[in-house]
């Protein structure tokens, strides 16, 4: 890896080359202007406090921070000592190593992480060229700084729906979940729709018969289940989007009930038919707040709806829980079990990362959202010694801290 300074209209950029691969840290032509925007386009409030700022470059991003506002003080974080032992030779950034506002990190080995990787938090901006040149020791914060990216935008993104849907959903006026906490102590079965559900489903269909399981699906699960005559206890949905509106489309929904978040989409809430039921969700302001008025349990939410479904079932009071179809990853080059509305294929295995396997002798692909996924789960688990967690995907990736073990088994 190597760097060099190249003269624009304004001021320079820098180039870099990782093997055959140039990138460049700031625009090619005017580098100013796109850092004024970058500048421009933060959060106010974030504004307002310490920031933790990820990648220095040539630092046209940060003074354009420093002169649109006062604020506190700026940690900048590099994780390529290379980089920043070179750009602090080219004097480009004297200014700013001198300035009481700015202190600049260069974070050498893994050891020297300290507090930082603890530190991830809504403060934190990220100067996302940066992430090209981190060096490989350090791909496991590069993936949690990756995966902090991708939940902030899905916030960012789905503002707008989720407040519509919040105003919405609150006029029905469902009850909530208090009188189902912590009651069912019991063997729960959660359903999602990854590929290796369709395998799965002779088994579930046994569970199902045999009614000594509580059985939770996800809304994508929902059409695959009963097209094979399951009908689930509950199904629960969280995605604000009106496309989840055709997994219930078609089918007789009377005989199971729907369990969804506060911001769920308004539209497939009101289509269901059978007994409905709002959950309240941390992490959403109002959420929290009509929560603490009705004194209703708040659920986690983890970014998907199987992840909403977990704590959900650990609110219930599960003292035992399987996953099925679980993959969180694209086994045999699928995106989604038979039968769903969301399957694809997905051909460009070039664009995915390679994690170990369910069975641990080999690897799958995966995308970054489904990696987050994936980091929640592992987490989750983690202190919760009363409860068992049984991974009985049989397919997709390795979950840290669960109990891989056949369906049938469990």
């Amino acid at each position: 890896m190597n760097f060099e300074l190249v003269n624009t209209r304004t001021k320079p950029t820098i180039k870099g080359r990782i093997g055959n691969e140039i990138f460049y840290l700031h625009s090619k032509y005017n580098p100013l202007v796109e850092a004024e925007r970058w500048a421009s386009g933060i959060d106010k409030k974030k504004k307002q406090a310490e920031l933790m700022i990820i990648g220095m470059g040539a630092g046209h991003h940060i003074r354009a921070l420093l002169n649109e506002v006062q604020v506190q003080k700026i940690n900048i974080y590099d994780f390529n000592d290379v980089f920043s032992s070179w750009i602090k030779k080219s004097g480009l950034i004297d200014d700013l190593i001198l300035s009481e506002k700015v202190e600049y990190h260069s974070i050498k080995t893994p050891k020297d992480l300290g507090e930082f990787a603890l530190s991830l938090n809504e403060n934190m901006i990220v100067y996302e060229p940066a992430l090209k040149i981190f060096s490989v020791e350090f791909e496991v914060i590069k993936n949690k700084i990756e995966n902090y990216i991708i939940q902030e935008r899905t916030i960012i993104d789905q503002k707008d729906q989720f407040f519509q849907n919040f105003v919405s959903n609150l006029k029905i006026k469902d009850p909530g979940i208090t009188k189902y906490r912590g009651i069912n102590k019991t063997s729960m079965i959660l359903v999602s729709a990854g590929p290796s559900l369709t395998k799965q489903l002779p088994t579930l269909k046994k569970a199902y018969l045999s009614k000594r399981y509580v059985i939770g699906v996800v809304g994508t699960a929902f059409k695959p289940l009963m097209n094979y005559g399951i009908v689930p206890n509950f199904v629960m949905i969280s995605d604000p989007k009106d496309e989840i509106v055709e997994q219930f489309q078609g089918y007789e929904t009377e005989s199971t009930s729907l369990f969804y978040l506060s911001t769920a989409n308004r539209h497939a809430v009101s289509s269901f038919k059978g007994s409905r039921y709002i959950v309240w969700q941390e992490g959403f302001q109002l959420s929290e707040e009509e929560a603490a008025k009705r004194g209703e349990p708040l659920v986690k939410t983890g970014g998907s709806v199987a992840t909403c479904l977990l704590d959900l079932m650990i609110v219930f009071g599960a003292n035992k829980i399987a996953l099925v179809g679980q993959d969180l990853a694209f086994t045999d080059g699928k995106s989604h079990a038979e039968h769903t509305h969301a399957l694809r294929d997905i051909t460009q295995p070039a664009f995915l990362r390679e994690i170990p396997n369910y069975y641990q002798n080999g690897s799958v692909y995966t995308s970054r959202n489904l990696s987050v996924y994936l980091a929640w789960f592992e987490k989750y688990v983690a202190g919760k010694n009363s409860i068992e967690f049984w991974n009985c995907t049989e397919g997709g990736a390795y979950i840290e801290g669960w109990n891989h073990r056949p369906f049938n088994e469990f």
